[in-house]
């Protein structure tokens, strides 16, 4: 005959069996599911800006990374779940890495058209600071002259 000791030890052991059996049976859904629709927002934008800038359509995209024009369109609207095969398709497609496919949005960047740099002339040569940050550290010293570049 048992103790109640030893049945509650017992009961508890098997308990913890369970609890563990279902946890690594259910690996899966430990993803939050937030983060995999990030990842797919995220992949679907990376791929239609990597492909705007080049000014390809998506057609034109899925010819050269060998894939239908329907599977193209999924992964840019994020519906598509691909395999690690179609990504590096895909990454081979615009040359970049697979990391890049998936990273982070980087931050923002402005285009300066030169028109509205400052310029300075030194002699005969024509000096424009490529930096809008730099062009105003020549006039933050409240005097019309720009600083030395030394």
């Amino acid at each position: 005959m048992r103790s109640a000791t030893s049945a509650g030890l017992v009961r508890e052991e098997r308990s913890s069996a369970r609890a563990l059996a279902k946890m690594t049976t259910n690996w899966q859904g430990a993803t939050p599911p937030s983060m995999d629709d990030e990842l797919s927002t995220r992949l679907g934008r990376n791929i239609k800006q990597l492909r705007e800038v080049r000014g390809l359509t998506q057609q034109k995209m899925a010819k050269i990374a060998t894939l239908p024009r329907a599977t193209w369109a999924n992964l840019e609207s994020g519906a598509g779940n691909p395999t690690l095969a179609v990504l590096s398709r895909v990454a081979f497609a615009f040359q970049v890495s697979l990391e890049e496919l998936v990273a982070k949005p980087r931050t923002e960047a402005r285009h300066y058209p030169a028109r509205e740099l400052p310029v300075v002339m030194r002699g005969a040569a024509m000096i424009r600071k490529l930096l809008p940050d730099a062009s105003r550290a020549w006039t933050s010293t409240g005097s019309s002259s720009p600083r030395s570049f030394a």
